[in-house]
């Protein structure tokens, strides 16, 4: 399982954020990683965020539909309703997705 968020960012993506759904529902995130290393403090940083599992959040779509969701752009209105906090603002600003793609 850890070796997924490697090779999503190697193959497919910018950025891997990797959820555990739970037998009783709940979700937990395990890790985070970057293909730019320089930008790997941040994924760790993502990790440590307070979610608030009953408003929109990155990962949402897909465990509420129960399937996977494309987004071709991810805009600031989007970065915005998708933020937490005003640090977790900052922060997906500062990693900068260009598409998002959540998978269940």
């Amino acid at each position: 399982m850890r070796a997924v968020p490697n090779i999503v960012v190697r193959e497919l993506c910018d950025y891997c954020v990797v959820e555990l759904r739970e037998e009783d529902g709940t979700t937990r995130r395990l890790m985070a990683n970057s293909a730019d290393p320089a930008k790997a403090h941040l994924c760790e940083m993502l990790l440590h965020v307070e979610i608030d599992r009953r408003r929109r959040f990155l990962g949402s779509t897909a465990l509420e539909t129960r399937r996977p969701a494309l987004f071709a752009e991810v805009t600031e209105d989007m970065l915005r309703e998708l933020a937490q906090s005003p640090h977790h603002l900052r922060l997906l600003r500062a990693i900068a997705p260009r598409s998002l793609m959540e998978l269940r």
